[in-house]
């Protein structure tokens, strides 16, 4: 991702306030996974901790949004935030935990508010 946006990015969005956030907070993520895995935490922490990047990414690009006067992305991704959210409060119950099931949420809250906000769902065509 990294490579990607030095490379194909334009300035605005190489520096934008949500990528700043997001690299960030990626990056705090990328350091606690590998502390988790090298010292051999419990199976539901890494998913734990990915969902947890997501609410906040989520929130802090729908924080930027708003302020950038684009309300159905901020909508859409404040939305994303909440699902984030919960799935946080689930993973601490260990219910999205565990094996392999973190991960397959994980997957689905990292794609599916992404994949929507490219195709412009929500937003209204000029």
């Amino acid at each position: 991702m990294v490579y990607a946006i030095a490379r194909h990015a334009t300035n605005p969005v190489r520096f934008s306030t949500p990528l700043l956030g997001w690299g960030v907070l990626n990056g705090t993520a990328t350091a606690v996974t590998l502390w988790a895995v090298s010292v051999g935490a419990p199976a539901g922490t890494v998913p734990l901790v990915w969902l947890s990047d997501l609410t906040l990414g989520y929130a802090w690009t729908a924080v930027a949004l708003g302020r950038a006067g684009r309300p159905a992305r901020t909508l859409g991704y404040a939305a994303a935030a909440l699902a984030c959210t919960v799935a946080v409060g689930l993973g601490a119950a260990s219910v999205t935990g565990g094996d392999g099931g973190g991960y397959s949420v994980v997957a689905v809250l990292h794609v599916v508010p992404l994949a929507l906000d490219a195709r412009g769902v929500g937003r209204r065509r000029r």
